[in-house]
């Protein structure tokens, strides 16, 4: 028997409420760490950085913390 495809939404993306807009960086930054991905990992190696006392830059091309 086949089973039917899904195409259901992620539990993420079925509740989070509206989701900022963010423009792109346009102007130079400068930090000691810049953190490329902002998923689970990135974004506690951003925190733990930033309480650290680090200064920190963190670039995301899509969604915060999703895989």
């Amino acid at each position: 028997m086949a089973h039917p495809i899904h195409n259901s939404l992620t539990w993420y993306d079925a509740t989070v409420s509206d989701r900022p807009v963010f423009t792109p960086l346009g102007e130079r930054v400068v930090a000691d760490i810049c953190v490329i991905g902002a998923g689970l990992a990135g974004l506690t190696a951003a925190l733990e950085l930033a309480r650290g006392g680090r200064s920190v830059v963190l670039l995301e091309a899509g969604t915060l913390a999703c895989s």
